[in-house]
């Protein structure tokens, strides 16, 4: 039981890990396109996490 969750945290941490990199990597591709930083935009912040959500179910059932 110990080892099961154990591993459901590690797989946890790194689906946050990647999304904070696909959120914070269109942040700066936004930046450079625009000059504007979306990072201190909440409902932008808000709605990519959204998004990134998404697109990782939809790659996940894609994959299966």
């Amino acid at each position: 039981m110990n080892r099961l969750q154990s591993r459901y945290r590690n797989s946890r941490c790194l689906s946050l890990n990647l999304d904070k990199r696909i959120i914070d990597h269109m942040v700066k591709q936004y930046k450079k396109k625009t000059d504007t930083d979306a990072s201190k935009d909440d409902h932008a912040l808000g709605k990519l996490n959204r998004e990134v959500e998404k697109a990782k179910r939809v790659s996940s059932c894609v994959n299966a």
